[in-house]
């Protein structure tokens, strides 16, 4: 059984925000403090989480829910009660590893002088990191959805001219089918990806800002560069998209829902670069796929 901070982290982000005025409860052992947090897991009580857990971390907090603090709860108890074992770290930490597939929990144990407490500042960081980690993974695999939809997009004459082409956007220009969205069922991508174009969309005639998908936002290029496999060429002949394609995927916070900027071309090769606190900026001057300097090709299991 395979676990996803993303999932567990929300109650445990949410509780932790709730202990503004606590001091850190310090255990005699680590195997106290991991009682005491499955206790009050299994209490069901967010207060007596908090208690568990220690003082406030403002960061990162999030609206609280009752349904999925409850999941939450049940699958980290689920783990412990798979089995659990504490792994010393080269700082003196310890860390608490849970169930079957040794998930690390991210709140590490550190030693004071009166005992151990959970370290939530550093948790919490561990947190946002994983987020972005399970972000970026979820991103690669959209793209390789991307490839195979462009692919099959192609078997299909959208705008009757004869003329067999790839999608030119993300969504589509009104009245036709020149992109990977329209509105009806038979669209190739659904609402929530259409609406992470990078470029925004239209709601009531309305230009509105994009709505990340994944934690990112997602641009058609229409050419590429000299660092490409095959050189420099526009994928456009004679109005036509039928050269190739690529995607641009771009994190819509840096730091916060990503840190790596991909792009991938019609042969399924992903590349990512770290563009820096200003991503959106330099992504939106990106016009063609030309993976060259700071660019890697990423291996694909």
């Amino acid at each position: 059984m395979t676990r996803h901070v993303p999932i567990l982290a929300p109650a445990l982000v949410a509780a932790a925000s709730l202990a503004s005025a606590q001091e850190a409860p310090v255990y005699p052992t680590p195997q106290d403090a991991l009682e005491t947090l499955v206790a009050a897991l299994s209490s069901g009580e967010t207060a007596e989480v908090v208690d568990a857990i220690g003082p406030d971390v403002t960061e990162l907090m999030r609206p609280d829910d009752d349904v999925e603090r409850a999941e939450d709860w049940a699958e980290l108890l689920a783990a412990y009660g798979e089995g659990y074992r504490f792994v010393p770290l080269a700082d003196g930490r310890v860390e608490i590893v849970l169930g079957a597939d040794d998930w690390p929990f991210p709140f590490e144990l550190e030693r004071g002088a009166e005992g151990w407490s959970f370290d939530v500042a550093s948790g919490l960081d561990e947190i946002a990191a994983r987020e972005i980690g399970l972000n970026e993974l979820d991103v690669i695999d959209a793209l390789e959805a991307y490839v195979e939809i462009q692919a099959a997009y192609r078997l299909v004459d959208h705008d009757g001219d004869g003329v067999m082409e790839f999608a030119a956007h993300v969504i589509s220009t009104e009245g036709t089918r020149d992109g990977l969205y329209w509105p009806g069922e038979d669209s190739p991508i659904g609402d929530l990806v259409a609406q992470a174009s990078f470029e925004g969309y239209a709601e009531a005639g309305e230009e509105t800002d994009p709505e990340p998908y994944l934690g990112y936002v997602f641009q058609v290029l229409d050419g590429q560069g000299p660092d490409a496999p095959g050189g420099e060429m526009s994928y456009v002949v004679n109005g036509n998209q039928v050269a190739g394609h690529a995607l641009l995927a771009v994190p819509a916070e840096y730091g916060v829902t990503g840190v790596m900027t991909f792009m991938v071309g019609e042969n399924g090769r992903i590349y990512e670069a770290d563009l820096g606190e200003d991503t959106l900026s330099v992504a939106a001057a990106i016009e063609l796929f030309n993976p060259g300097e700071g660019w890697s090709e990423i291996e694909v299991e």
